[in-house]
């Protein structure tokens, strides 16, 4: 890694900075990753990802995925205050390479992300699935119940 280049990975995104040196270092593009539910039109679900440039992030985000997902990447740069939304869909490569699996030989596909399309966008805000976490809601408590407070 060069004086000049940083990457820091943080909640399913990935940070490049680009600068002469360390002490003048300013962040530049920032990655985050969604893959998109085929069964509900709409939703997305965050996939984490790794890497200074676009094309090894989307392969390390296509290492979570299978074959015919789609995943897309909102690219954001800071200097230039731009935003492009990235769609890729996973694919794999046609000759397989063949591995030992106790004593069997096996014909693994390797995986790699096929970019589709680039779209500039001002904006973007996905929907993502509905996740419950540990003490985000009462349980066993009536949903059509209201409370009036004193």
């Amino acid at each position: 890694m060069s004086a000049g280049t940083h990457q820091t990975a943080a909640c399913h995104s990935s940070i490049a900075t680009d600068g002469i040196d360390g002490a003048t270092a300013k962040m530049r593009n920032t990655y985050t990753a969604w893959k998109v539910n085929a069964f509900r039109a709409g939703q997305v679900q965050p996939i984490k990802g790794d890497g200074p440039i676009l094309p090894d992030f989307a392969q390390s985000v296509a290492v979570h995925c299978s074959h015919k997902d789609t995943f897309i990447v909102l690219e954001k740069d800071a200097l230039t205050r731009g935003q492009w939304l990235h769609t890729y869909q996973v694919k794999r490569k046609s000759k397989p390479r063949y591995v030992l699996v106790d004593h069997h030989t096996r014909a693994v596909h390797d995986l790699y992300a096929e970019h589709v399309l680039t779209v500039e966008v001002s904006a973007f805000q996905p929907v993502e699935v509905w996740a419950w976490s540990p003490g985000a809601d009462t349980v066993g408590r009536d949903a059509g119940l209201i409370e009036v407070s004193a």
